[in-house]
């Protein structure tokens, strides 16, 4: 059983964690979905990656930004059969097992190499926060391969606040246990980052959005003497 079909369950424990972590509940509430999504992308791919941003906060660690998307890429090409499988069978496979309908469905080609999948939710706290909007962005990017990849534990608030309480029989109940996933080494994702800030300052979107400092404001800048 999943946690959040029993709505006002899910609640109570969203609100203790939230209390205990000091994060907001709707923040724990979307990890918890995040967390889902990857638990069951690491069990039924077995060369899915996980990489960009988020990996760097949820796998690991170096930087302390919640984020609620989503980027995974594969360990090597697939070809036509296994894009339609990605999207026919195991996203559409987990939509309904988590009862997360992806609003954009039609939208989306199998044959594409860049995909972005809308998992919608609805909040058990009733409120709107275009920060934190009732969906998690998946976005696939089959173009090219992940190199190199390494083997990270992935683990969420909830289930560490239910770890702490010493109730990590819940957390396997309600599988929000631990478990690895393949993440995109951080030295990669580093330098992915940069080349998207080059792309950003080339194309000229850093005199309509600002700095191009405020893009890098989770990096550390050293000047050179």
């Amino acid at each position: 059983m999943y946690l959040h079909k029993d709505r006002e369950m899910f609640k109570d424990v969203v609100e203790q964690t939230a209390e205990q972590s000091g994060r907001t509940p709707i923040v724990v509430e979307k990890d918890y979905y995040v967390t889902l999504i990857l638990k069951l992308l690491a069990e039924q791919l077995d060369l899915c990656v996980f990489k960009g941003g988020t990996s760097l906060s949820k796998g690991y660690h170096v930087i302390n930004r919640f984020s609620e998307d989503i980027d995974i890429t594969f360990k090597e090409h697939i070809g036509e059969s296994r894009r339609k499988k990605l999207k026919n069978v195991v996203l559409k496979g987990i939509s309904e097992e988590l009862e997360m309908p992806i609003a954009n469905w039609n939208e989306t080609q199998s044959d594409r190499d860049y995909n972005v999948y809308f998992f919608s939710y609805t909040s058990v706290f009733e409120l709107e926060d275009e920060r934190l909007p009732q969906y998690i962005k998946l976005e696939t990017a089959l173009g090219s391969y992940a190199f190199p990849t390494q083997s990270v534990e992935i683990h969420n608030y909830i289930g560490d606040y239910l770890e702490n309480h010493n109730r990590k029989d819940l957390a396997e109940q309600f599988f929000l246990d631990r478990f690895s996933m393949n993440l995109q080494s951080l030295e990669r994702t580093y330098i992915d980052k940069i080349f998207a800030l080059c792309d950003y300052y080339i194309q000229g979107k850093s005199k309509r959005s600002g700095s191009i400092g405020l893009k890098c404001r989770y990096v550390r800048l050293q000047r050179k003497e």
